[in-house]
Order: C-alpha cells, then sequence, then structure tokens
C-alpha cells in the first residue's frame, strides 16, 4: 500500500496507480454512478481507467478513495486547478459504497487540503510551512443528484447558479446546480 497523503477516519487518500485500473474500471462501468458525471463514458473499460490513470489523473487533481482498513478503491476524489487561487472538486463512488459517509469525509478532507496546501504536488507530502493559498473551490451536481448536493451542503458550499451540463453517459444535457465555497467560509464553519 502506498503511504496515504490524507487520511480521515474511515479512508486514505492517495495518488491513483496503475493497479487501481481494474477496480475502477468495474466500479464506474456502472449507469447510475456514470451518468452523475459530466466526462465519464458508459460504458466504461479498463481501457477507460488506463487512459485516466496515465494521462489526466494528474492533471486533475485526482486522488483514489481508498478504504483505511484495507486499501480497497471506493471511488476518485479530484482537485482540478481552474486559476491561480480557485480549483474545481468532483468525486464519485462505487455504487456498494454510497450512503456511509464516505463521500463527505473524501472531500472534506480533500477541501481542508487545498485550502491549506494548494501548491503541492499531488505525489508529495505537504509542506506544513506553507502559506494557505486557495481563495475558493467551486463544485456543483446535477439536480437529479440530491445526495452529492447534500455532501457539499455540510462542506459549506453555497448555490452561486445554475446551468446545463452534458452528461456523456447519458447522452445528454441536465440541469446543474452550481456551488462555491470560499477560503474564509471554510475556515469560520462550525464545528461538526
Amino acid at each position: 500500500m502506498a503511504d496515504p497523503l490524507l487520511k480521515t477516519t474511515h479512508l486514505a487518500l492517495s495518488p491513483l496507480r496503475e493497479g487501481d485500473a481494474g477496480d475502477m474500471a468495474r466500479l464506474a462501468n456502472d449507469f447510475d454512478v456514470a451518468r452523475n458525471l459530466t466526462r465519464l463514458p458508459y460504458p466504461y473499460t479498463r481501457e477507460d481507467a488506463d487512459h485516466f490513470i496515465q494521462n489526466m489523473a494528474h492533471k486533475d487533481g485526482a486522488w483514489r478513495i481508498g478504504r483505511a482498513s484495507d486499501d480497497a478503491l471506493l471511488g476518485v476524489v479530484s482537485l482540478k486547478p481552474t486559476g491561480p487561487k480557485t480549483a474545481h472538486l468532483g468525486y464519485w463512488l462505487g455504487r456498494a459504497f454510497w450512503g456511509r459517509g464516505y463521500g463527505t469525509q473524501a472531500a472534506s478532507a480533500l477541501v481542508a487540503y487545498g485550502f491549506k496546501y494548494p501548491n503541492t504536488e499531488l505525489n508529495n507530502k505537504p509542506d506544513l510551512h506553507q502559506q494557505p493559498g486557495l481563495n475558493q473551490i467551486t463544485s456543483g451536481f446535477f439536480a437529479g443528484n440530491p445526495a452529492s448536493g447534500r455532501i457539499l451542503e455540510k462542506l459549506g458550499f453555497e448555490q452561486t447558479g445554475r446551468s446545463q451540463h452534458y452528461s456523456l453517459a447519458a447522452k445528454a444535457s441536465f440541469a446543474h446546480i452550481d456551488v462555491a465555497l470560499s477560503a474564509e467560509k471554510w475556515r469560520t464553519r462550525p464545528a461538526p
């Protein structure tokens, strides 16, 4: 097991690795997972997973969501830079792991990391002396996916608008709720 960069009560977040491709393809090759994402094709193949891990994961700021107890891959969470002090949060979990709080834990850990260490390379430990950096993290969810909306709401994200986004898996556009969270709001949020 690779040394995780971020740990939560039940999760270990670390860079995706080539050995994750088979599990990633199995978990993502589920229409109910894929239809809630913009760029995930369906069916999702091993070749798709290999391509993402080798060519896209690093620039998309993607991390593997591993279960702390056995390192099983549960899904992917990402914090993709969108500007000098901004990034976009995305995440997905395999259906077997929905409703267990894993999405909230993974997203919360990565948001905290982004507001503290935005310039740290994914494969390196954070420099604890580095100045806080990201000013804002954006995200969003399809209107038909309220569970994702609840995760973002728990973290303090607020709606900034509505838009239409295309789902590659569903081959259609759907109403999308756009949300954002400022570093200031994150730092002053009430304790859970």
